[in-house]
């Protein structure tokens, strides 16, 4: 007996086509291969789904597809990856002693044929190893089969020493873009056609020669092809820069024309600290006012060199130019930390000499990340900047190495501890002192108007801007019962806060861990719990929500296994042991 059919049955033929499509869309990759082998058409409409997205790992990989797929396939693709890599040589599972010194072979020639090939293109993610060739690859991108494309992200897998990405190469390929919304950048080399001050140091550079100096002159950038012009991209919306250097001097003076959203700055290995805190300084203080999310792989200058100055402001208000360091105000530097034009040292930042950045508000600041890269002992400087700290900030998220989260938690505890203290104090003349003693501890300083000398109440200090014809110098100097100015604490719309350990670096299998190992190991992980469980309360108190990331606190929380490692690292313990065994072997 047959079985019977239900009323609400319906053939899949007779379905529309775009019902179709979005029932596909809803099924895994491998299932749509299987529909797509039923029949003829099944498989004309599944071709789309399966070369949307087409990653190819290897150059091996690309020469093959290139082989294997019909040239009229590739107009589908709308995501492309590749990897440039060869397959016979990962760099992964080198050391800096195994790691070889030769550039790979050139795949400019293969990838330029692939590129002819998908005029659908709106996003490409390419990974090089062994250069690029821009007579080869820059015609592709000004032709029009990549009008289409939105995302772009490069990286350079080789060493910088080894074979170099030139800057300039980076800005005509995002130039020859004009619907280009995201770039990413990573290890990308400054020219030195650009950089001659670089030029005997140990900062890498990219040499004028081969495909570098056969760059056309581009018809709006002329010949300053330098990374400080991709914020003149017209509808760059996304910016990324990791593992370069950020050093150009341009950055002072280039005019930001992009409706930028997101930035992630990244810091160089090859200059100091405190040099990547100048750069990434720089850079913000140029950044357009419509950032929504910042990401901070370099910790910022002290409050008292990057404050911006508002012209509008009266002398010995609140928010003046003579107030010493308010979070929200801008400051003068003393001149105890002033250089001479004579100094030797006057072009050099350090930490006891902080350059004088204005850092604007970012008015539109919701999401703020600090990468790993950020110094531990300067997290509390970095979240005390006015730009920074006055901005409607919804969610802090921090990441941690696994052998700084202990330190990097306490850290945070002690600026929210004081964050607290600042929602608790009143907002009138009688808690003037107490308010000043918790900005104190945040590294932020006020000056009030009581505490102005009367020899300056009807005149500007130096390097501070005149009392404003409108304003009345006197009125403004005299207390009254009126509350400061001054918001009640850091962060007011702050309502998450996300701390992240990412996983320790893999390790070769077999390599066990001494006893001694092992109890350095559970000593951290309990340190990284403890230190995790108080920052929680701490922020929990302030109605925040906290999520933690790579630490198991169940165990702690129940009472059983307090001394035992957390489960998110008890897996990973022998692989960091090993990996720092064979660190110090090597």
């Amino acid at each position: 007996m047959s079985t019977p059919v239900a009323q609400n049955a319906f053939d899949w033929i007779s379905l529309p086509h775009e019902m179709k499509i979005a029932v596909l869309d809803h099924l895994s990759l491998e299932d749509v291969w299987s529909c797509a082998q039923s029949s003829r058409d099944s498989y004309a409409l599944c071709l789309p789904i399966l070369f949307r997205t087409v990653n190819l790992p290897t150059l091996e990989s690309l020469n093959a597809f290139l082989e294997a797929v019909p040239a009229h396939h590739c107009q589908l693709i709308r995501d492309l990856r590749i990897s440039t890599q060869s397959q016979s040589r990962d760099h992964d599972q080198c050391d800096a002693f195994m790691r070889p010194t030769s550039p790979c072979s050139d795949a400019s020639a293969p990838l330029a044929e692939l590129l002819k090939r998908c005029t659908g293109l709106e996003a490409f993610d390419i990974k090089i190893c062994g250069g690029l060739d821009a007579r080869k690859i820059l015609p592709v991108f000004q032709g029009t089969g990549m009008e289409r494309l939105k995302k772009l992200r490069v990286e350079n897998l080789e060493m910088e020493e080894v074979a170099p990405i030139s800057e300039r190469l980076i800005v005509s390929l995002a130039f020859s873009l004009p619907f280009l919304e995201s770039l990413s950048l990573t290890r990308i080399t400054r020219s030195n056609l650009h950089a001659p001050e670089l030029q005997f140091s140990n900062i890498p550079l990219a040499q004028d020669k081969g495909g570098n100096s056969n760059l056309p002159t581009h018809p709006f950038l002329g010949d300053e092809l330098r990374l400080p012009q991709l914020l003149r991209l017209p509808k760059l919306k996304q910016l990324q820069i990791r593992d370069t250097h950020l050093g150009d001097p341009m950055w002072e003076e280039v005019c930001s024309e992009c409706p930028l959203e997101v930035l992630d700055l990244g810091s160089c290995a090859y200059v100091s600290p405190t040099a990547n805190e100048a750069f990434t300084a720089k850079i913000l203080a140029r950044a357009p006012p419509s950032i929504t999310s910042c990401a901070l792989s370099a910790s910022l200058p002290p409050v008292s060199a990057t404050s911006p100055i508002s012209p509008t402001t009266a002398v010995g208000s609140p928010l003046s130019p003579t107030c010493k360091s308010s979070p929200f105000s801008p400051i003068s530097i003393s001149p105890a930390t002033t250089l001479s034009p004579s100094s030797p040292f006057s072009s050099i930042p350090q930490s006891g000499f902080p350059m004088q950045t204005a850092i604007p508000a970012l008015s539109r600041l919701r999401t703020l990340h600090l990468t790993p890269l950020v110094p531990t002992s300067s997290i509390s400087t970095t979240l005390s900047q006015p730009a920074l700290a006055a901005s409607p900030v919804q969610t802090l998220s921090c990441a941690f190495h696994p052998d700084d989260a202990a330190e990097g938690c306490r850290e945070l505890e002690g600026f929210f501890k004081e964050r607290g203290r600042l929602v608790g104090l009143t907002q009138g003349f009688g808690q003037i002192q107490g308010r000043k003693r918790a900005l104190s501890r945040l590294s932020v300083h006020v000056q009030t108007a009581e505490d102005v000398p009367a020899a300056e109440n009807g005149r500007a200090r130096s390097n501070t801007l005149p009392i404003l014809p409108s304003l009345d110098a006197s009125s403004a100097l005299k207390p009254t019962p009126s509350p400061i100015v001054t918001p009640a604490c850091p962060y007011p719309s702050l309502s998450t806060l996300t701390i992240d350990i990412p996983d320790t670096p893999a390790s070769p299998v077999g390599m066990k861990m001494s006893p001694r190992r092992l109890a350095a190991a559970r000593r951290r992980a309990a340190e990284r719990r403890e230190a995790a469980i108080r920052l929680r309360e701490v922020a929990r108190g302030q109605g925040m929500k906290v999520v933690l990331k790579g630490v198991d606190l169940d165990s702690e929380e129940s009472g059983d296994n307090a001394g035992a490692i957390p489960a998110a690292v008890s897996g990973k313990v022998h692989s960091e042991s090993a990996w720092r065994g064979r660190a110090n072997s090597a």
